[in-house]
């Protein structure tokens, strides 16, 4: 899910609403993958071991390696990974109208 999430909300530049709309995320579930990707991201810029990165971050190795593996997915396709780490992901302003969207199955 985080390959998917992460390029719905960094490459496409959807919005936090349709991106968890879109794959049957909660709200907290996107901004964990957010903050995750980030996280890693910024320890991975520092030049930081995936065992260091996974102790600074508190999350685990193999974990830290998933995220590794995007990040080095997206290298090798040329994006570039400061955009990515600067980027902020929109969030609607009318959450009642994504909560109503969100709950709705169409």
């Amino acid at each position: 899910h985080k390959k998917i999430i992460i390029q719905k909300l960094f490459i496409e530049q959807k919005t936090v609403q349709q991106t968890a709309r879109e794959t049957y995320h909660s709200l907290p579930a996107i901004q964990r993958y957010i903050s995750g990707f980030r996280q890693v991201l910024l320890c991975r810029q520092k030049g930081m071991s995936n065992e260091e990165i996974a102790y600074a971050t508190h999350k685990s190795r193999r974990l830290v390696g998933e995220y590794e593996k995007i990040i080095d997915e997206y290298a090798e396709r040329s994006y570039i990974l400061e955009r990515l780490l600067k980027y902020q992901p929109h969030v609607e302003n009318n959450l009642e109208q994504w909560a109503n969207d969100y709950g709705r199955q169409d």
